[in-house]
């Protein structure tokens, strides 16, 4: 279970928590020889610059999509924080929920249901409104369905890599 999400991160905050890698790639020192690996995590909140300065190649490679639990210090750097990691290790998916890591909609859900009703009952084709009507009167299949995403339309998926939602 997540304990801090992105978006309460601030400078000088210690991490020791789990984040989706939504990309990463390896960069060159520019002012020394070597390689640091350069990663964007997220969460349902949001996405943030993170750097592992020890990165040696093969031991230190992760790949997009995999959920880490790291510990690390919050930085700022050019205006914005970044997290530079001390270590990391691989999560099992399985044992994190995955409505910490897919954007949630600002939007009221009970509201937003109300409507949908609404929109089903204008409809003139029966079968359809009657398909509709039966999938929105089964409560457990509705309600594990509808507080987890936004339209796709209205957002970009944050954490899509980790659940291959996108």
């Amino acid at each position: 279970m997540k304990r801090k999400f992105i978006s309460g991160l601030e400078a000088g905050d210690t991490v020791d928590d789990v984040f989706c890698v939504q990309s990463q790639r390896v960069q060159n020192f520019k002012n020394k020889p070597g390689e640091y690996l350069s990663l964007t995590l997220s969460d349902k909140s949001g996405s943030i610059d993170a750097k592992l300065w020890n990165y040696e190649p093969g031991i230190h490679d992760i790949p997009t999509g995999t959920v880490i639990k790291c510990t690390g210090e919050v930085c700022e750097f050019a205006d914005s924080l970044e997290i530079h990691i001390h270590s990391y290790e691989p999560v099992d998916k399985t044992a994190v929920s995955p409505a910490d890591f897919l954007p949630l909609t600002p939007h009221n859900i009970e509201t937003m249901q109300k409507e949908m009703a609404a929109i089903v009952v204008s409809f003139s084709n029966p079968y359809l409104k009657q398909l509709l009507g039966s999938l929105m009167q089964d409560k457990e299949l509705f309600q594990r369905f509808s507080p987890l995403r936004q339209p796709r339309s209205f957002t970009k998926p944050i954490s899509a890599a980790c659940w291959n939602t996108a």
